[in-house]
């Protein structure tokens, strides 16, 4: 169907702020008419809770303990639940709108995302993606963190492209150094697994400036620097709670744990969905007896115990955790079977889609050369994560988004190729 000459006039910038706003309208529309307005659930909003309620920053693992100083989720997404606690009280449409709001800024960092990287065309097709897959237009509307987390692993993304190009030793490459180390400083407060992304740039720069020592000054010391004066008082402060050195969070070891025992599914649910704290005390009581016989008081000590009882179930039953990480693989590649969401036909359908489209994408991108070090890393990355711990649909969100990035290249060298075969066919210049 022919563009209308209108459209074809309108300038990359124009096309973006029709995205976001389009974005924005759907995301909306989900918060009002499909956004969860349960009673509060997740452990985000019951820490925030409880600082509402004047306890402080405190957790009692799903009730199974006495409230108790926690470290368990970093502090920006619980506040975030704070305030609109606050202001609304068990009413989360607030929230969700707000999260709709800086879900739909995601299209900017992604177009600069996929011009620097391509081009305009590339940009903008990555922007539509960004603002039109179903599972980012429904993110928002959950309280969890991943809503604004996304929105921070973009712009890390593209500050650490505008570092990549900049002179080693210059003001400007310490400049944009500190703008991606404060990034990279948020987004691990708002959700710890952008450490995967900052991590993932540390060493891109390495393999970009491996012969220019002067961008060890200018590229990466000051990013870690300032990453560290970001985090610097949280983790201050988990060491004074906790007695010992907390970087991030505590809970890999509960994790661990819940989707590596006797009898797990891979996850924090066994195979008919139902969650591990509910089914384990009667599907295995015995079990549940000792686990909660172990456990002391004290978070960490807690998760450092969780941690422990893993590592036991692995050494004792090596083959069964080789098989749960098989099965996590498959849920990380395909669909997480015990989920909801797995039944869902428009996920699973936009998913099959994505896949078709992002692996000639990427193949694509490595024959033009265009596959930055830091896209392979992070996927890699986060796999190495997961896979061996825990896989819910939600942690491969990074994931989907660079998918979404090879899937704008696939489309854009189509629109390309058969522009070029049109041209050729009636004898005119592309």
């Amino acid at each position: 169907m022919p563009i209308p000459s209108a459209l074809k006039k309108l300038t990359p910038v124009a096309w973006l702020w029709i995205l976001f706003l389009t974005g924005l309208t759907l995301r909306v529309a989900v918060s009002v008419f499909f956004g969860d307005n349960r009673t509060v659930y997740f452990e985000h909003m019951l820490i925030a809770r409880n600082l509402l309620e004047g306890k402080g920053y405190v957790w009692d693992e799903w009730g199974r303990v006495a409230l108790q100083p926690s470290s368990l989720i970093p502090p920006l997404y619980v506040y975030w639940c704070w305030f609109f606690q606050w202001i609304s009280s068990q009413n989360f449409l607030p929230m969700y709108i707000a999260q709709a709001l800086i879900a739909a800024t995601g299209c900017f960092p992604a177009f600069r995302v996929g011009r620097r990287l391509f081009s305009d065309q590339v940009g903008l097709v990555f922007a539509a993606l960004y603002a039109f897959y179903p599972e980012f237009v429904f993110l928002h509307s959950k309280a969890v963190a991943e809503s604004l987390y996304v929105v921070f692993i973009l712009w890390m993304i593209e500050r650490y492209l505008a570092l990549s190009d900049a002179l080693p030793g210059s003001r400007d490459a310490i400049r944009k150094a500190v703008i991606v180390g404060v990034l990279s400083g948020i987004a691990m407060l708002v959700k710890e697994a952008a450490a995967i992304v900052a991590l993932s740039i540390l060493i891109a720069l390495v393999i970009h400036f491996r012969r220019q020592r002067s961008a060890m000054r200018s590229h990466i010391l000051p990013l870690i620097a300032a990453a560290a004066i970001v985090l610097a008082p949280w983790m201050i402060r988990n060491f004074i709670v906790q007695r010992e050195f907390v970087p991030l969070r505590t809970g890999y070891g509960i994790n661990f744990w819940i989707s590596n025992h006797p009898g797990s599914a891979g996850n924090d649910r066994y195979s008919d969905g139902v969650g591990v704290f509910s089914r384990l005390p009667e599907s295995n009581p015995a079990y549940w007896e000792y686990i909660n016989r172990i456990l002391p008081f004290d978070e960490q000590d807690r998760d450092w115990v969780y941690g422990a009882e893993t590592i036991r179930f692995i050494r004792e039953r090596p083959g069964e955790y080789l098989s749960l990480c098989a099965l996590r693989l498959s849920y990380w590649v395909w669909f997480v079977s015990n989920h909801q969401l797995a039944s869902n036909p428009i996920y699973r359908a936009s998913w099959i889609l994505l896949l078709l489209l992002s692996l000639p994408g990427a193949v694509i991108a490595v024959r033009q050369r265009r596959m930055d070090a830091v896209l392979p890393l992070i996927l890699l990355g986060y796999m190495l994560l997961y896979i061996p711990s825990l896989v819910l649909p939600r942690y491969r969100i990074v994931t989907v988004l660079l998918l979404l990035l090879f899937a704008a290249v696939a489309i854009e060298h189509w629109r390309v190729f058969m522009k070029t075969r049109r041209a050729n066919t009636r004898g005119i210049p592309a």
